[in-house]
């Protein structure tokens, strides 16, 4: 098993008290029920904080997003209506346990396990969402489908989207999981469609939350949309906690490292 130094220990504290600082709750009472509205600190395509709202019911708590992914989605100009897209969407549905109805998403938590739900379900939306980020400015693909696509090209053999529990008691959720091979480590791949700083600081706490748990020598890929120019700051905070960042402009020249 692998062992987490002290300081990577401390990060993990950090980040959760700085999403615990971030975190505001408010009534809205104009809408009745007895529903709130949860900012996060996660940014939309908009740079606007990623709302949910919960509602206690009985013993239970209902989270929902009020159709804005799904509306984002669509007023973006990427269609969810197509065989792999909905093939997609149904697989992040069932591994962040969220529920479809009317263009909603929306999840329910026991009390006591709320924290990891409602973890979960900003995990999902922020996973669903991203799907609007395309991996060109002219062509209508989502950029998860374009890795997978290129790992089936390049007869690279993975597993689809792994979630593993961490150390904190949290799930986290990787896109695909390259198993050790005689050459090469277990790797973990995690997509992002948007690089940017919220982004970059959540793998960061999944990649140390969850290393404990893997075999020894297990490497964490950070895999990079460059269609806009990728913040040196992301790279930084990749690099600064070993995770391997591959702008997908770049993605042949660690062809051999994942095939292996």
């Amino acid at each position: 098993m692998a062992t987490i130094e002290p300081h990577l220990r401390t990060l993990v504290e950090d980040y959760l008290s700085w999403l615990r600082a971030r975190i505001t709750l408010k009534a809205l009472p104009g809408i009745g029920g007895g529903w709130f509205a949860l900012t996060t600190p996660y940014l939309d395509k908009h740079n606007d904080f990623i709302e949910i709202y919960l509602k206690e019911d009985g013993d239970q708590i209902l989270m929902s997003d009020d159709g804005y992914t799904f509306d984002e989605l669509e007023t973006s100009g990427c269609s969810i209506n197509t065989a792999k897209r909905r093939e997609l969407l149904a697989q992040s549905l069932k591994v962040f346990g969220i529920t479809e109805k009317d263009g909603a998403l929306t999840s329910r938590s026991g009390k006591d396990e709320f924290p990891v739900r409602k973890h979960l379900f900003l995990q999902g939306l922020l996973a669903i969402g991203d799907m609007m980020y395309l991996s060109s400015p002219t062509v209508t693909s989502v950029f998860k489908e374009d890795v997978e696509h290129w790992l089936e090209e390049q007869d690279i053999r993975f597993a689809p989207t792994i979630k593993l529990t961490g150390r904190s008691g949290f799930d986290h959720v990787f896109d695909f999981l390259i198993p050790k091979s005689r050459l090469q480590p277990e790797r973990l791949l995690k997509v992002f469609t948007k690089p940017d700083r919220e982004r970059a600081e959540g793998m960061v706490f999944s990649w140390v939350d969850t290393r404990e748990a893997r075999l020894r020598e297990t490497q964490a890929y950070a895999i990079l949309n460059d269609a806009e120019p990728v913040p040196p700051a992301v790279i930084g905070a990749l690099r600064a906690y070993e995770i391997i960042p591959v702008p997908w402009g770049t993605r042949e020249d660690y062809k051999d490292k994942l095939a292996a």
